[in-house]
């Protein structure tokens, strides 16, 4: 998080101070990450469910990850409700796998109009 980060930057004992910089606030930005959010989550939280991270060892970790982390085209109140049992849940999951390929030609084009946005004059 957010804050993790100003910990870490703001702390001597860490390494040098301040070398993180203030966030721009650009509009931009946001509408370029809000254009991904589907496919982004499509691509990415099935496969944390796939990786050997400590937190989803346990059967209950990864249920609990899913329960709190709605797939498209849900949102959060309507994933976490009790309407959809965690079966149906699974089930975004796995299906999000097969729309691989979709939702990586999306990601591409947009990740090249991305570029054209992001620039540091230091680099």
């Amino acid at each position: 998080s957010l804050d993790i980060c100003a910990y870490f930057d703001d702390n001597e004992r860490f390494g040098p101070t301040g070398v993180i910089k203030p966030a721009t606030g650009r509009e931009d930005i946001k509408k370029w990450q809000k254009s991904v959010q589907t496919s982004m989550r499509m691509l990415t939280r099935p496969r944390y469910m796939k990786t050997a991270l400590p937190e989803f060892m346990q059967q209950d970790g990864k249920d609990a990850f899913v329960k709190n982390h709605q797939m498209p085209p849900y949102e959060k109140a309507d994933w976490k409700s009790d309407d959809l049992t965690m079966e149906q849940r699974w089930g975004f999951y796995e299906e999000a796998l097969t729309k691989t390929e979709e939702h990586v030609e999306v990601l591409s084009k947009a990740l090249q109009e991305l570029e054209g946005m992001i620039y540091c004059e230091d680099y």
